[in-house]
């Protein structure tokens, strides 16, 4: 007898209208799914939820952000308080003098996914964020967030997952955390190791050989790299294409990771800065020849685990920057793939009839990655009905 494993979005929340945009698009889901500011959503009037996801704005946990965490302060009063260390019912006032006229930071708004998990209480819930939150700065703020889930009935889980560990050739780091309602749990998940084969940059570099045919140079530079950081690539040019390093860093007065080149995987890819470098190798009859160059567009789709066809969806309805924002925005969807697929080998009751919910939901890395293990589980039931027939 065939399980109905299906999987169907009942909504979404972004406030980018850019990324609303590409969402829409790539996955087929009518903006009118859309429920706007998670701050202006009331709880109790979404829909049944049976799987949550949502990875809130990283800024003020990020290394290269404000590091204010989940700070808010009364406009009243004055006061600073972490929300997370005031009962749920009562920390949308300042606890000093009452106010509800407060000021939040745009990490803090975990908050309000709280708020949700709580009134819908769905079988699982999951929450990524930058590798900084469970830091030693933030460690406090991550145990309150996780010991609250608990409270509310649930089994936390969480790991440090790294994309180029999971077939995507990117060093990038978030904190995944999976939450499985208490009733439900059945305690066999644990998430996957490294995987041992992934992609190489060169396998999603679009083809450079053209750039060869007319000289006899066998490095080459991309034309529309920073002027800051052109004379630093000049002078260690050969170092670069020679070097064993995974990441090579050069000794310039760039920005935040401007300075670095990927050669073995991507740099992190960051939204505030489409000036990600990394190095291409190409084969001739007569030897290897290097470009250094940044990712285009399309590439940074491809290094989030997306296909070029989401790409060509995205492309068309938003410029070519917002889809390098957005790629810098996302989770790579080879990790959450890695983490659903561990979620159902252990429990997979929990992959019938799901009704998935977002929130900052971006271009939808969890959506690609749900459709890609539905798909296969799918297939596998087809292949025992046919069999068992």
């Amino acid at each position: 007898m065939s399980t109905n494993y299906n999987f169907k979005t009942v909504g979404y929340s972004e406030i980018d209208k850019f990324a609303i945009k590409s969402y829409s698009a790539i996955h087929n889901i009518s903006e009118d799914k859309n429920w706007g500011d998670i701050t202006q959503i009331y709880p109790e009037n979404l829909p049944d939820i049976t799987f949550l996801a949502g990875g809130s704005p990283c800024q003020d946990f990020s290394i290269g952000g404000k590091k204010k965490g989940t700070l808010w302060s009364c406009k009243s009063c004055g006061n600073e308080y972490n929300p997370l260390t005031v009962d749920y019912t009562k920390r949308r006032l300042c606890p000093l003098c009452g106010s509800e006229d407060i000021e939040k930071t745009r990490s803090s708004l975990l908050v309000h996914l709280l708020e949700i998990l709580q009134e819908k209480m769905p079988e699982v819930f999951f929450y990524e964020n930058v590798k900084n939150l469970v830091s030693k700065t933030f460690k406090k703020t991550f145990d309150l967030f996780t010991n609250e889930i608990e409270n509310y009935g649930y089994n936390v889980y969480y790991k440090v997952m790294n994309a180029k560990d999971y077939g995507i050739p990117q060093n990038r780091e978030r904190v995944l955390v999976v939450a499985i309602r208490k009733d439900l749990d059945n305690h066999n998940f644990v998430f996957p190791g490294a995987i041992s084969q992934g992609k190489t940059i060169n396998d999603l570099l679009e083809d450079c050989s053209a750039l060869f045919e007319n000289t006899d140079q066998n490095i080459l530079i991309d034309p529309t790299i920073s002027p800051y950081i052109m004379p630093a690539l000049r002078r260690d040019a050969e170092d670069i294409v020679r070097s064993d390093k995974n990441i090579f860093y050069m000794k310039c007065k760039s920005g935040f990771q401007d300075h670095s080149v990927g050669i073995k995987y991507s740099p992190t890819l960051r939204a505030m800065n489409a000036s990600t470098l990394v190095l291409q190798t190409h084969q001739t009859p007569t030897g290897e020849k290097f470009f250094i160059k940044r990712l285009t567009p399309k590439e940074a789709f491809r290094f989030m685990g997306f296909d070029d066809i989401d790409y060509a969806k995205a492309a068309a309805v938003v410029s070519k920057n917002q889809i390098y924002k957005q790629a810098g925005n996302s989770i790579a969807v080879n990790v959450v793939y890695a983490v659903l697929k561990n979620l159902f080998e252990a429990m997979p009751y929990l992959f019938e009839n799901i009704k998935f919910g977002h929130f900052f939901s971006g271009i939808g890395a969890f959506e690609k990655a749900f459709e890609k293990i539905m798909a296969e589980i799918n297939q596998i039931e087809m292949a025992q009905n046919q069999k068992a027939a």
